[in-house]
């Protein structure tokens, strides 16, 4: 196996502006939600249990021993989490014991199990764990592989271990810089994710909007302006989730409203004009709030 190397740095920090695209159409494509995992004594016992047996088979059942670390992982809970980072951390070491600076014994590392390790890693939620990874980590010290993986697993967790990734991010060594940017990626994927799920319950909200301005202004309007003003408020939900996903500009939102408005303009009596042009302007606010809104997801 030849020795390892790290990806290009470059290529690691390109941009991932279609990101919110593609979480937002995994958004409208839904689906079940896995089933939580059990976390509480039993299952953490349940789960050390099997790895301990699993790493004695190691040599004729790799794949065994990959899952049950992810198992623990899976299983740990606030209560267990410093006792499972120091086994997670023995094993990354003991993988890590035949690391030499020009590979040669690179063969007898699994990365498999370095991956396995770093996963089981991000499940900490203890703040003494995870305290203790952030100063491992930051430790010039350590193992650089392990400090590569540690910032990794790092991506997972706020606050403070944002603070050690963006110092890390100016490390000597250059495998730690790739650490700690993937990390920080990691942490900014979880937050685009996070805005995301807000702006799609916002595309939702618009087009409910849009059913209520046209439920009120349907009886109000003409044969033909009221055929044009149905057509603009169906297109809104549309044009809302084709703004968000990068599919149409939001010059085709604003036109839609302003459209809307000046037919509600037009509306003959004073009375049903009084009810719906306050839900359109409401609506433009709206729209407006929402474009400002994705202007900010697309600057993250």
């Amino acid at each position: 196996m030849p020795a390892w190397v790290p990806p290009n740095i470059g290529a690691m920090m390109k941009t991932i502006g279609m990101l919110a695209a593609a979480l937002f159409a995994v958004s409208l494509i839904g689906g079940a939600p896995a089933p939580a995992p059990v976390r509480d004594e039993a299952a953490w016992v349940a789960a050390v249990t099997r790895l301990e047996a699993a790493k004695a088979k190691r040599n004729k059942e790799p794949r065994t021993f990959v899952d049950a670390i992810l198992g623990v992982g899976e299983a740990t809970y606030p209560k267990r989490d410093v006792q499972t980072m120091g086994l997670l951390l023995t094993l990354l070491m003991d993988e890590l014991r035949d690391d030499t600076p020009n590979g040669n014994k690179e063969d007898r590392i699994d990365g498999l199990v370095l991956e396995a390790c770093e996963t089981a890693l991000r499940k900490l939620t203890n703040e003494k764990a995870v305290e203790a990874l952030i100063q491992r980590a930051r430790d010039p010290r350590a193992n650089v592989r392990l400090r590569f993986h540690l910032c990794r697993a790092l991506g997972a967790q706020k606050g403070e271990a944002m603070k050690a990734l963006i110092e890390l991010v100016e490390d000597r060594d250059t495998r730690v810089q790739i650490g700690a940017i993937d990390g920080l990626k990691e942490q900014l994927k979880s937050e685009l994710a996070k805005k995301v799920d807000e702006m799609t319950l916002q595309v939702g909200s618009g087009g409910d909007q849009a059913s209520q301005i046209l439920s009120a202004a349907g009886k109000a309007l003409e044969e033909q302006p009221a055929a044009l003003f149905k057509q603009r408020a169906d297109s809104i939900a549309l044009l809302l989730e084709g703004y968000l996903s990068g599919f149409n500009g939001k010059d085709d939102l604003l036109k839609a409203t302003e459209e809307m408005r000046a037919i509600a303009n037009g509306i003959a009596g004073e009375e049903p004009k009084k009810k719906v042009l306050p839900l359109v302007t409401g609506m433009s606010d709206f729209v407006d709030k929402f474009i400002k809104g994705v202007e900010e997801l697309n600057g993250l």
